[in-house]
């Protein structure tokens, strides 16, 4: 089967993990999983629609609108939990006030993912006196591929954008400073990245390749954040980013932050949570967050889970995961 990551970013690493024939997670869980990079969310969810993929990692807020025209598409687990994303600028710019009268990037259009992250950053950052779009501009432009926003930002057609590493650690290294954290702003609190979606028509074909697939994914997330694979970890995202391992090294953080939820469940508030993000912006008015819960189906997953070798499942106690009454009785 095909999965269509959104761009070689870290958030896809677990998946990089899985597919990369070196490693051999998915095949030894027995699915073949090749790796692909879609432009965008809507890029991935069209090709998921046409029957190209099987999966793809594709924000939340882009596919509920998609769900709410064609309820055939169904989150099977989670994907990275947090938003890690930074705030950059063209080296004249010192404040988020001077971002007033500029040109921002985002590689989806205003109303999805990054095109939304960026305006609740820089709206956040400002105290809410700098604002999309009466005060700055945004343009799409494919600023999560390193070159492209690398280029975007020294041609001078841009001068801010949001980006996640291992990227924003080039731009940092070519000289363009963060001036704002997802991490530091409570308006990010709970907002997650982006889950595993799939057919609802497709899973209900391939069952049994359904739950391989996600055992093979819950075990590259525990080979991920195994200490012992971390330098082999870094290698494949600088290879799959087209970076030096010292820069993505930066990335390494999405691992120790506990980002991949080890059993893959979805929060039971995430869909709540990034409906309010598009709302705040204007989007989906209307929309509730029970009307999009048909959208989760945790079940595969929880069987992938316990079908899961002790072995497998021992390693999340590695970075104190969990708490010792919940250790799982390792062999």
């Amino acid at each position: 089967m095909t999965f269509s990551g959104v761009t070689p970013n870290a958030g896809n690493w677990a998946i990089q993990v899985c597919s990369d024939a070196g490693i051999g997670i998915c095949k030894k869980y027995g699915v073949d999983v090749k790796m692909i990079y879609s432009a965008s969310s809507p890029a991935s969810i069209s090709a998921l629609l046409a029957g190209s993929v099987q999966y793809t990692s594709a924000l939340y807020d882009a596919v509920i609108p998609v769900y709410l025209q064609n309820p055939n598409i169904e989150y099977v687990a989670s994907g990275y939990d947090s938003l890690p994303y930074d705030l950059i600028v063209a080296p004249d710019i010192k404040n988020v006030q001077e971002i007033k009268g500029k040109t921002c990037a985002a590689q989806n259009p205003p109303t999805i993912g990054d095109g939304l992250y960026l305006q609740l950053l820089i709206k956040d950052a400002s105290g809410g006196t700098v604002r999309y779009p009466a005060d700055y501009n945004i343009a799409t432009a494919p600023v999560a591929v390193v070159s492209s926003a690398v280029a975007a930002m020294k041609t001078g057609q841009v001068q801010c954008l949001a980006d996640l590493p291992p990227v924003s650690g080039e731009l940092n290294a070519q000289g363009y400073k963060t001036i704002a954290r997802t991490s530091q702003l409570k308006g990010f609190d709970g907002i997650p990245f982006f889950g595993i979606n799939a057919l609802k028509s497709w899973v209900a074909k391939n069952k049994a390749t359904n739950i391989k697939f996600l055992e093979g994914y819950l075990a590259s997330v525990a080979w991920l954040t195994d200490p012992k694979n971390k330098t082999a970890a870094i290698a494949l995202l600088a290879r799959d980013a087209g970076l030096t391992p010292a820069l993505a090294s930066d990335a390494y953080e999405y691992v120790t932050d506990g980002g991949y939820p080890r059993e893959g469940l979805i929060k039971s508030d995430a869909i709540a949570k990034d409906l309010g993000l598009a709302q705040q912006f204007g989007r989906l008015p209307g929309v509730t967050a029970a009307q999009l819960q048909p959208m989760i189906n945790m079940t595969y997953v929880k069987k992938a889970y316990s079908m899961l070798p002790e072995s497998v499942k021992c390693e999340k106690w590695v970075l104190g995961a969990v708490t010792p009454a919940e250790k799982p009785k390792c062999p």
